[in-house]
């Protein structure tokens, strides 16, 4: 089952105010890195989609997807860098990352 973006917005915004105390934004900062960490996978898909028609398109979200798995790796937050590299992307190849990994680099989005 494939989750929207908006649904998953209201699901964090839901998570979020339970947990508004001191300790409440790391959960949920935690449990963003856990989302975004558990829907890498689906960068295979997107890249397949744009790979035959629009390779560079496809080139372009590979390396997104391996600098965002670099830099959870590392438990740091986005790096201006990768923002600006998705920024930069189509909006329509923008809209195909997977939607824990863009609110992991883009969390403001999720107020919107």
């Amino acid at each position: 089952m494939r989750i929207t973006r908006g649904q998953l917005r209201r699901i964090i915004r839901e998570a979020v105010n339970l947990f508004e105390d001191s300790n409440g934004t790391a959960i949920f900062n935690q449990w963003l890195v856990n989302a975004a960490k558990g829907e890498m996978s689906e960068f295979d898909g997107v890249i397949a989609s744009f790979a035959g028609d629009y390779p560079d398109a496809a080139e372009d979200v590979g390396t997104i997807r391996d600098t965002i798995a670099h830099e959870l790796s590392l438990g740091q937050p986005a790096s201006q860098q990768l923002r600006k590299a998705i920024d930069d992307l189509h909006p329509s190849v923008r809209e195909a990352i997977p939607a824990a990994p863009y609110f992991w680099a883009f969390p403001e989005q999720m107020e919107e």
